[in-house]
């Protein structure tokens, strides 16, 4: 999952020189600007074929919160 995440965030911020796991702080460590986010968020939803609420992605602080939010929707 991490993997697969870290190739969205690379594309998103076009720099895969950052170092990103799962304690990687969205806005602060990546720089991820509210576009961005959205832009990451779109990605992933089509990428794992679910669907991410507006107050889920408010919710985001680290990579962690993001893969939690997606492994419990892939495994419902």
């Amino acid at each position: 999952m991490i993997d697969k995440l870290r190739e969205l965030f690379y594309e998103v911020v076009e720099d895969n020189t950052q170092i990103i796991n799962e304690d990687t702080l969205i806005h602060r460590d990546l720089k991820i600007n509210s576009l961005d986010l959205i832009t990451l968020i779109c990605n992933a939803e089509e990428t794992f074929d679910i669907s991410i609420s507006d107050k889920e992605v408010k919710s985001f602080v680290t990579v962690a919160d993001i893969i939690k939010c997606i492994e419990n929707k892939i495994n419902k």
